[in-house]
C-alpha cells in the first residue's frame, strides 16, 4: 500500500510538472503574439487589444490553477488593512529606489521621458493597475511560485527564486538584458515578501505591482 501511494504521488508530481511546462510555453507564445499589437496605429484600439491580450495570457495559468485545485475566490476573500499597508510599502520602496532616485540624479533606468497626454495617462493607469499587475502576479507569484513550493517540499525557499528568474526571462521578449535583471530583482522582492509575510496577499501583489508600473509612467512624464 505504501509503495502504491508513493508511486501515485510521484506520478501526480510529474503531471504537475508537465502542466507547468505547458503553461509557461503557452504564456510565452501568447506574449510573443501580443507583440504584433505594436503595429496597430490607433492608440485607443491598441490599448483595448492589449487589455484583451493580457486576459488571454492569463488563461493558461488560470486553467492550470483550477485543475490543480486552486480556488480563485479565496484569493480575494482575505480582508484587512494589513494587505493594503503591505502593498503601499512595497510600492513606495520600489518606486523610490528604482524610479525617483535615479531621476533626481538625471538619468533613468525605467525608460525615456514621455510627453504628458491625458488620454495616455488614463490608459496607462487602467492597463497597469487593472491588467498588468493582476495578471503578471497571478501567473508568476500565485500559480508558478505556489506550484514550485508544492513540488519542492524540502526546499520551498527556492520557489520564489525560480519564479522571479522565470519572470525576468519572460520580460526579455519585450525588453533587454537590463530589463531582465531588474524584473528578476523586482520579482525577488514580490516573491519573498509573499513567501515570508502573511500580510502579502494576491491583492497586495497586484496593487503594488500595478501601481509601481504606472508610477514609472508618471515619473517619465513629469520628472525626467
Amino acid at each position: 500500500m505504501d509503495k502504491l501511494y508513493l508511486t501515485e504521488n510521484k506520478y501526480k508530481k510529474w503531471i504537475i510538472i508537465l502542466i507547468l511546462i505547458m503553461v509557461l510555453l503557452l504564456t510565452l507564445a501568447c506574449t510573443a503574439l501580443s507583440l504584433l499589437l505594436k503595429l496597430v496605429q490607433s492608440s485607443t484600439l491598441k490599448f483595448l487589444l492589449n487589455c484583451v491580450a493580457y486576459i488571454i495570457i492569463a488563461c493558461p495559468a488560470l486553467a492550470a490553477y483550477k485543475i490543480q485545485g486552486g480556488n480563485i475566490k479565496q484569493l480575494f476573500s482575505k480582508k484587512g488593512k494589513s494587505q493594503f499597508a503591505a502593498a503601499a510599502i512595497i510600492f513606495a520602496v520600489l518606486s523610490f529606489v528604482i524610479a525617483i532616485v535615479p531621476a533626481l540624479f538625471g538619468f533613468s533606468i525605467i525608460g525615456d521621458a514621455m510627453q504628458f497626454d491625458i488620454g495616455t495617462f488614463i490608459r496607462n493607469a487602467i492597463f497597469y493597475i487593472l491588467f498588468v499587475g493582476p495578471v503578471e502576479e497571478f501567473i508568476f507569484r500565485i500559480y508558478v511560485q505556489e506550484t514550485l513550493q508544492n513540488l519542492f517540499t524540502k526546499h520551498k525557499w527556492l520557489a520564489p527564486l525560480l519564479a522571479a528568474l522565470l519572470f525576468g526571462l519572460w520580460h526579455f521578449l519585450n525588453g533587454s538584458l537590463m530589463q531582465v535583471i531588474f524584473t528578476f530583482l523586482i520579482g525577488l522582492v514580490f516573491g519573498y515578501t509573499r513567501y515570508f509575510s502573511k500580510s502579502c496577499t494576491y491583492i497586495t501583489l497586484s496593487l503594488s505591482h500595478g501601481c509601481y508600473d504606472f508610477f514609472n509612467v508618471v515619473v517619465r512624464m513629469f520628472i525626467l
